[in-house]
């Protein structure tokens, strides 16, 4: 009987021994830099809120030196710049965000790939802990039951780990309202085509983004192709969403001018 329960005590052991480091979390190793400005960027979007823009852009600033890629200040900056109307400033700005963010995407993908590797081959340590205890303590005594249960829940956690790191979850994925913002400022510096661009990405991200729709179909018809703004305007249309009606009715005149030719 002591021999069994040693025998136990050893796999036991050897179970706790091999036990992974739960939570090697993708999401906190890859926002490790961005919790020490937590503060500092509430600061800065507090500062924003009130209306003290100038205070607001010191902070962001502020966040920006501490981490050069803090996509969210960038994007904040982007849109003080906007404001100000310095639209150079405010591209840069908002391309620097979308690369930083990307990143932020590619980085949190390879850690999850890497976190499934990990839990995985801890998985198959569990099991083979278990596989031992099963071939080594006979009988269906206590001092079994009760490891085998736990090896059993080691293992269930780990794949619940696995199921929780590999959800599909995209957490950095780069918002429509990023792309909007770059088709803005590109727009303002008549870099039309350019501009289109960005408002079909954000689209394509988010097909009832109403602002990117109606300012990708203003582009088409400042450019002077009614035929292409009005396609715009009836796919835009066909998916709920509502356009400028002044635009809508200026396409629509110029469609008939078009027709009566």
């Amino acid at each position: 009987m002591a021999s069994s329960w040693f025998s136990c005590g050893i796999l036991a052991f050897a179970l706790l021994m091999s036990a992974p480091s739960l939570r090697a979390d993708p999401l906190n190793t890859t926002y490790d830099r961005y919790i020490a400005t937590g503060d500092l960027m509430k600061k800065a979007t507090r500062l924003l809120a009130e209306g003290r823009l100038k205070d607001a852009k010191d902070a962001f600033e502020a966040c920006v030196r501490q981490v050069p890629d803090h996509y969210e200040a960038h994007y904040f900056l982007a849109q003080l710049a906007y404001e100000s109307r310095d639209y150079p400033a405010a591209l840069t700005q908002i391309q620097i965000a979308i690369h930083s963010l990307g990143e932020m995407a590619r980085s949190f993908d390879h850690e999850t790939a890497a976190s499934q590797k990990r839990i995985a081959a801890r998985r198959a340590e569990y099991q083979h802990v278990l596989d031992q205890i099963m071939q080594q303590i006979g009988g269906s005594g206590a001092c079994r039951a009760a490891t085998v249960i736990d090896a059993r829940q080691s293992i269930q956690a780990l794949d619940q780990e696995a199921d929780s790191s590999n959800g599909g979850a995209k957490p950095f994925a780069i918002p429509a309202a990023y792309y909007f913002v770059e088709g803005n400022c590109l727009l303002r510096l008549h870099r039309n085509a350019e501009a289109r661009e960005q408002y079909t990405k954000a689209i394509q991200i988010d097909p009832k983004h109403a602002e990117s729709w109606n300012n990708l179909t203003y582009l088409w018809f400042a450019d002077h192709d009614v035929a292409k703004a009005r396609e715009t305007l009836q796919r835009a249309e066909a998916l709920g969403v509502t356009l400028n009606p002044a635009l809508k009715q200026a396409i629509l005149e110029a469609g008939k001018k078009d027709g009566a030719r």
